[in-house]
């Protein structure tokens, strides 16, 4: 229950902090069963659920965070789901937040700006926000450099107050219209700045429209940072599933294990307000490095098989079946 575990960390934190933190109990248990208890909310098991009391030390502003895996796995970077309790334990913010310490670390003394001008343009992307979510930064009162970097991050938030929680029903409806409004912040470009090439290296694969340029954004996201796409490369093998090139075979012990995963949902059936699924058996093939850049470019078949069918693969497929016997061009 999001209320009963929302409410546990708030009354027993404060008391917490002032006994070791090494082993204790409230550390562990934000870190393992509030985790679960928000995973349980959620229902999804594409998502990543961590809870954090600090690392070593108490931490001012304790958070329990949603990872979509194609954004990001960790809190330092990119963007995600989180509760942050205010430092004084009389508040938390379900918040669409952003990672902190890579923005830190690239904009030093002006990391508030950044965060603000960023979530300035999340925001952008995002009109339809439900008018119960408070735009802007959070009020958390924290004293240290990371708490206070919080602050900043929050593109939109539901604030509650502990004393007067609300109800379950409430707590569970406002995180799913939160994570609705990540999957859709993730399909719409996240933060990034969409008037470039498409991949950018002026060779614009997914197309010229903006919407285009979103939808492949996403996609090879998908495809290079999920845990989906790599466990996919072990299940489907290293050899190419279109022409069948071998990396190994050519490049010997540099190219072994080596091949691209390429996510088989069609760019234009992305959906922008879910996760998008990830079963790395079924959702994903292996590609190598040309056919998979040949597959997301305009006016290319989008299948592997039509792919496949062009005259072009075809004599290719001939040609790297009499290399060697290694081959297993389907």
């Amino acid at each position: 229950m999001i209320r009963e575990t929302l409410a546990h960390i708030a009354t027993g934190y404060l008391a917490a902090t002032a006994e070791p933190f090494t082993g204790h109990p409230m550390a562990a248990y934000i870190r393992d069963d509030a985790a679960k208890s928000i995973a349980d909310a959620v229902g999804d098991e594409g998502y990543i659920y961590k809870g954090s009391p600090g690392q070593g030390i108490w931490a001012d502003v304790p958070w329990i965070a949603v990872f979509d895996p194609a954004v990001t796995t960790t809190a330092t970077r990119e963007y995600y789901v989180v509760y942050l309790f205010s430092a004084d334990m009389q508040r938390v913010h379900l918040c669409l937040a952003q990672g902190t310490t890579k923005v830190r670390e690239d904009f030093g003394t002006k990391t508030h700006d950044a965060l603000l001008r960023y979530a300035g343009i999340m925001r952008d992307r995002l009109p339809a926000a439900p008018p119960r979510f408070s735009a802007g930064p959070a009020e958390l009162h924290g004293h240290t450099t990371l708490a206070r970097d919080y602050e900043p991050s929050v593109v939109f938030s539901a604030d509650y107050t502990i004393a007067a929680l609300p109800p379950e029903e409430t707590l569970q409806a406002d995180l799913k219209d939160m994570l609705r409004l990540y999957a859709m912040l993730a399909a719409r470009g996240g933060r990034d700045n969409l008037e470039e090439s498409a991949n950018g290296d002026g060779n614009d694969a997914a197309g010229d429209t903006i919407v285009e340029r979103r939808r492949y954004r996403r996609h090879r996201k998908i495809e290079r940072n999920s845990k989906a796409a790599k466990r996919a490369k072990q299940i489907h093998g290293y050899i190419c599933q279109c022409c069948g090139f071998d990396f190994a075979a050519v490049y010997g012990e540099a190219g072994a294990e080596y091949i691209e995963a390429h996510h088989l949902t069609p760019l234009s059936e992305l959906p922008e307000d879910v996760p998008v699924a990830q079963d790395p058996k079924t959702d994903f093939a292996v590609l190598c490095a040309n056919c998979h850049r040949m597959i997301h470019r305009k006016d290319t078949p989008k299948t592997v098989d039509g792919l496949r069918a062009l005259p072009g693969v075809a004599s290719l497929i001939g040609a790297l079946r009499g290399l060697d016997g290694r081959r297993r061009v389907p």
